[in-house]
């Protein structure tokens, strides 16, 4: 799907969204296997989303993209609180499939990396299939590097998928 860059927003998300962003969730989380969740997995009350949206709006740390009204991706810091580790933080990024291919990601890992240096972050994690070259293509060319390999990250179909790490140091 052509998307029209006009009507592209990037914005923090707000506690109104639970209900549409639970929307989103269902839908990517099936439309691929390269996430860490299926819509099996989410057993969240829109009411549990609000309280969680309410917080991470408060933090500034996750945002959406929204067409036409319509959420077609996200990306989130997830920034521990402890003080010996609260300067990294894991990284999450989908986007609708319809979408793929149309600069969404782009927009939001820019919007996300611009976030975690205005936030003091000073390292961002990651984990993406080993075997999502696309993914990984798109992490390295925003300098992304390997940091390792676990074998049994993703139980899919009955079969074990590996995982790369990668980080980001700012």
């Amino acid at each position: 799907m052509e998307v029209d860059k006009e009507h592209l927003i990037m914005r923090n998300v707000t506690s109104e969204d639970a209900k549409n962003l639970l929307t989103f969730l269902y839908k990517v989380s099936d439309e691929t296997q390269n996430l860490t969740f299926s819509s099996s997995d989410l057993s969240i009350s829109v009411e549990d989303e609000t309280r969680f949206l309410s917080k991470a709006s408060k933090e500034q740390t996750f945002i959406i993209a929204e067409y036409k009204g319509i959420i077609i991706g996200t990306t989130q810091l997830i920034i521990p609180l402890r003080e010996r580790v609260k300067r990294t933080a894991s990284m999450a990024i989908s986007v609708l499939q319809a979408y793929w291919g149309e600069g969404v990601s782009t927009r939001l890992i820019e919007n996300i990396l611009e976030r975690a240096v205005i936030l003091g972050i000073k390292k961002i994690n990651l984990k993406v299939r080993s075997d999502n070259t696309r993914a990984i293509k798109f992490y390295e060319k925003y300098n992304f590097k390997r940091e390792g390999e676990t074998s049994r990250m993703f139980y899919i179909d009955t079969s074990w998928v590996s995982g790369t790490y990668y980080g980001l140091e700012l």
